[in-house]
């Protein structure tokens, strides 16, 4: 069973877990809204539905990641700051 819930802002959300037979998963995740548009299908996110057939077309052709100058190892480095970095793994 999921369930995904969605408190208004400077609301309480309070739950109580019972542990069954077999142990119990859970995950809290909390942050500001995006406040942007939101287009997804399987694990690509993006805003629009262009920008999702644009990453596919890209997934398809194998040019979906793009590598940047800099250190291979992906860290940060002073000419890439302020930059996304995407890197595979």
């Amino acid at each position: 069973m999921h369930t995904s819930v969605t408190v208004p802002p400077d609301d309480r959300l309070l739950f109580s877990l019972s542990l069954g037979e077999q142990g119990i998963r859970f995950l809290l995740v909390s942050g500001k809204p995006l406040e942007e548009p939101v287009a997804w299908y399987g694990p690509i996110v993006v805003n629009t539905e262009a920008e999702l057939k644009r990453a596919f077309a890209e997934l398809h052709n194998g040019t979906f990641l793009k590598h940047q100058g800099g250190t291979r190892s992906g860290a940060a480095s002073s000419r890439g700051r302020g930059r996304r970095r995407v890197r595979s793994v």
